[in-house]
């Protein structure tokens, strides 16, 4: 469905498209709007508000009613830009991979804050990381090294790496589609050299050990996942939403043999659902693993969980 509004000014487009995403009950369209036609239109915020009252281009517009058209079948905004800023960095998503949210910022800051916590423990193994196909693009030497786990665009990982210009990271995914995206950012935002992918699922790929292991896997519950918002499940690889009958299938696995691949004083930090700490807690309780730092999101909702064995 084309907007009519060839001839219009900037402004004029940006009130069009809002109404008609409105219209479509959408609620954010105000937001959404600006952010699919800075996109469009190559304009920072500054630049757009300057000039409100120019005359759009046609090539503009046509690209814009294409993104509003998207829009109104409820793909993301930023599946739709085709990129997304997490912690700083500017990734590429694809079909394969989830897009990064806010929420997860939670478990960044986890990681670093125990990291930080248990950094004396920390020293340079030497230790060569085998086995993990980087495309001819070699790991650095490094003090230390930790592993994401179903890493998909990577956003965790180069994060990570942005933070620590003294680690280097090997990052698996079961997907090849969402490892192309991975390494792709990786080398986008120069981090290339401290990042190895492992195709494989959750641990199985990796081979040594790590000071660390991260990771944000699927946990909505099978009979849940049908239910989510439409941006969600039309759009989302359900491999890496749906996380089982009770949601705890992957920690499961991830509980089950991450210590293997652990150096002495490691830890584990991962990303849990608003309402599963209790839950995960008492998952860990089996394995023999025990919580040592926990961080809630913006929204004060837990989000993240570190243990240690």
């Amino acid at each position: 469905m084309k907007l009519n509004n060839v001839g219009l000014t900037y402004a004029q487009v940006q009130a069009n498209a809002v109404s008609k995403l409105l219209e479509n009950g959408i609620n954010s369209a105000r937001h959404d709007v600006e952010l699919l036609f800075r996109a469009a239109a190559e304009l920072n915020h500054a630049q757009l508000i300057s000039r409100e009252g120019d005359a759009c281009p046609t090539g503009t517009i046509e690209q814009f009613d294409t993104m509003i058209d998207r829009r109104i079948i409820r793909e993301p905004v930023f599946r739709i830009i085709g990129e997304r800023e997490f912690h700083g960095l500017r990734l590429s998503l694809g079909e394969d991979t989830l897009e990064p949210r806010d929420d997860t910022e939670a478990l960044v800051q986890l990681t670093l804050d125990v990291l930080m916590r248990r950094k004396p423990d920390y020293r340079c193994s030497g230790q060569s990381i085998l086995n993990v196909n980087n495309g001819g693009e070699g790991i650095t030497a490094t003090n230390f090294q930790f592993a994401d786990l179903g890493t998909g665009t990577g956003a965790i990982a180069l994060a990570l790496l942005s933070e620590l210009p003294r680690a280097n990271c090997v990052a698996s995914d079961i997907s090849n589609a969402a490892l192309d995206v991975a390494r792709q950012n990786a080398r986008s935002n120069g981090l290339i050299d401290r990042f190895a992918i492992a195709h494989g699922s959750w641990l199985e790929p990796l081979k040594g050990e790590f000071d660390f292991i991260v990771s944000n896997p699927p946990y909505i519950a099978s009979l849940v996942v049908d239910e989510l918002e439409p941006e969600v499940v039309q759009f989302d690889p359900r491999i890496a939403l749906n996380g089982g009958d009770d949601g705890l299938t992957a920690y499961r696995e991830i509980f089950s043999s991450a210590s293997e691949h652990l150096k002495p004083g490691g830890f584990l930090a991962l990303e849990i659902g608003f309402d599963q700490k209790k839950s995960v807690i008492e998952l860990s309780d089996e394995f023999r693993w025990r919580l040592i730092g926990e961080q809630q999101d913006l929204n004060q909702n837990d989000r993240a969980v570190a243990f240690s064995r």
